[in-house]
């Protein structure tokens, strides 16, 4: 055998290997990446981020710890928190992803849809309850441009992409809550913590807890008949 038919050999072999371990190399990394993506967002003190919003954007206060939070502000922060876990926490929003490993994952994009319910259960109630003196009274201008923003396809990465939707409704809940937060406005923003505006609220939840029940029960009874 020719010199040459060496050469050639060890070098086919050689990028062989390389590809080999280029290969498991980026396997090994996107089990990585998976299992940290795939951690949980932790859970958050809500007057506590509401009490940050305030130091972040200067707002005065003249309550005895320095903090004053109008009635609305600590829930519509919250609604504001829920949606930037949503988009800006590891891995971002990966309900919409093509690519590895978001693809390949389960866990998170459920809980990416949990927490999407209740950011929208909670936009529909603050546009259409919470914020209105009465069912004629006239809605916020700024929630009834966020809520549709929320409603926009979970799933989509063509423009516009979910990700750009969510942060315009973001925006448009920043803009209520500054309102809210000063009565000199020329249209402050209101909310309304009426026990009838509280009762439609708590009303969705409990038919989002039945719905939820009547799934894990149905859940339990098909494995009990494998079982």
């Amino acid at each position: 055998m020719a010199a040459s038919d060496f050469s050639q050999e060890a070098e086919s072999k050689g990028f062989a290997w390389f590809l080999g371990v280029l290969g498991a190399f980026s396997v090994i990394g996107i089990v990585v990446l998976a299992g940290y993506w795939s951690i949980e967002p932790l859970s958050f003190n809500v007057v506590a981020e509401a009490k940050m919003t305030q130091e972040k954007n200067n707002i005065s206060a003249s309550s005895p710890d320095g903090y004053v939070y109008p009635d609305g502000y600590v829930f519509g922060n919250t609604l504001v928190r829920i949606a930037e876990t949503l988009l800006y926490k590891q891995g971002g929003y990966l309900t919409n992803d093509v690519g590895v490993p978001g693809v390949l994952l389960d866990n998170i994009p459920a809980w990416e849809y949990g927490a999407l319910i209740m950011l929208r259960d909670g936009a529909s109630a603050l546009r259409n309850h919470l914020a209105r003196a009465q069912s004629q009274s006239a809605e916020d201008p700024d929630l009834a441009k966020a809520e549709p923003y929320f409603y926009y396809e979970r799933n989509s990465w063509a423009l516009p992409s979910t990700e750009a939707e969510y942060e315009k409704g973001i925006v448009a809940l920043h803009s209520y809550m500054r309102r809210l937060v000063d009565p000199t406005d020329k249209n402050p923003g209101h909310f309304y913590s009426r026990a009838d505006n509280l009762w439609q609220y708590v009303e969705i939840i409990i038919k989002r807890l039945g719905g939820i029940s009547t799934r894990l029960s149905a859940s339990t009874d098909r494995y009990e008949a494998y079982d």
